[in-house]
């Protein structure tokens, strides 16, 4: 997901075909909106067949194939990669290369999904005015962690999470996107084209 969306706007302006996509009755929000859902519906495609595998290989061992519980995985597991897209989309019209760009939010992903569910409990043990520093941060990151660990679920057997939780972390995720989103169509409006 973070390869293919930071190369999207940098691709077009080093091919030159920006400024002719531009020149058609195409604004750049709907640029914007457009690179990201080809993004994200391409990244939905990859993750239906790594589930069908995932699903495979678990029935073969544990001779059960609980749908819902796939799908609940699939589906948290498509929004919060929008999430991702919605951030590398962003960081595209901010940082200079596709190559930095890439590392950055490969860096800021990774350490949201490894330390970010720990971070209140750092605060807790730090003195002011880390820990209110700390906890801001806690507060303000989008916790990934929890749609991308489902599959843990899914393998250990757990029972089908409630619906309304499922709800819950899609509107979520879903304002992350939007923050995100909004903040790159801010920036590719006051940017050059050429």
């Amino acid at each position: 997901a973070i390869t293919t969306t930071a190369r999207q706007i940098p691709a077009e302006r080093e091919q030159r075909t920006l400024l002719p996509l531009l020149a058609k009755p195409l604004t750049r929000t709907q640029l914007i909106f457009g690179k990201f859902l080809g993004c994200w519906l391409a990244c939905g495609l990859v993750l239906v067949c790594f589930y069908t595998f995932f699903g495979a290989l678990a029935a073969s061992r544990e001779h059960a194939w609980p749908l819902l519980n796939y799908f609940q995985a699939a589906f948290l597991h498509w929004v919060a990669l929008g999430v991702v897209i919605a951030m590398t989309l962003l960081g595209s019209l901010v940082f200079a290369a596709p190559s930095s760009n890439s590392t950055i939010c490969f860096v800021i992903t990774m350490t949201i999904l490894c330390i970010g569910r720990y971070l209140d409990q750092v605060a807790i043990s730090l003195q002011e005015p880390g820990r209110s520093l700390i906890y801001s941060i806690y507060f303000a990151i989008p916790h990934l962690e929890i749609p991308f660990g489902m599959r843990n679920l899914i393998i250990h057997n757990w029972p089908l999470i409630g619906w309304n939780f499922i709800g819950l972390d899609t509107l979520y995720l879903l304002a992350y996107m939007a923050i995100f989103l909004t903040a790159a169509c801010l920036v590719f409006r006051r940017k050059a084209v050429n």
